[in-house]
């Protein structure tokens, strides 16, 4: 299946994302023309680096990461499949129990180990990269490119920026614990207020 900026394929062992090839590619409404993705393959670069950060300096559980690879001319961003289920996906009396358990173990489990992650630049753990911030923030601005910001102190904490609940996997047979948090394309290190929360 696909979305409007990437083409995904899960297996029973794997998760694969890639590029969308141009003809694959949206068209705007009002203009006609293909809308392209901004930082297609930098935020696939970007998330390969962040899953090996991620699991070499915390605790938190993310997909294990496996390859990323060119083919055809599109980049390819392959892991593990995530155990349990999108959080969103929870229905019923149980949803509001699932999201209350998740928010107390982000708040106090996944947050703070994010928030001891420090820099004293913005931007990706990939030095290689732009910096690329989540899209809440480019959507009012257009500039392809941002410069990277550095502070005296080390006040530029790591955060996802997109933890939305389609974003957090639980196990729904075992009290909601979280068993993955997937799409890390749009992470690095900013102000600590970009971190949002759209799973509450």
């Amino acid at each position: 299946w696909r979305s409007s900026e990437r083409h995904y394929t899960l297996t029973n062992s794997t998760f694969t994302k890639r590029e969308l090839r141009q003809d694959e590619l949206p068209t705007s409404i009002y203009t006609g023309r293909t809308i392209e993705p901004r930082w297609s393959r930098e935020r696939l670069r970007n998330e390969a680096a962040t899953l090996q950060f991620i699991a070499s300096e915390t605790s938190i559980p993310v997909p294990q990461y496996l390859e990323l690879y060119e083919a055809d001319g599109l980049f390819h961003l392959t892991t593990k499949r995530a155990n349990g289920v999108p959080l969103d996906e929870i229905r019923g009396s149980h949803a509001s129990i699932a999201t209350e358990r998740v928010n107390k173990c982000i708040n106090n489990f996944f947050l703070p180990q994010l928030r001891a992650l420090r820099r004293r630049t913005t931007g990706s753990v990939d030095d290689g990269l732009p910096m690329m911030p989540p899209s809440r923030i480019t959507c009012p601005d257009k500039r392809n490119h941002r410069a990277q910001k550095l502070c005296r102190e080390q006040d530029f904490v790591f955060c996802h920026n997109d933890l939305g609940q389609h974003n957090i996997f639980v196990d729904a047979d075992n009290n909601f614990d979280i068993t993955a948090i997937i799409d890390w394309e749009f992470t690095g290190f900013f102000p600590r207020e970009f971190e949002v929360a759209p799973w509450r």
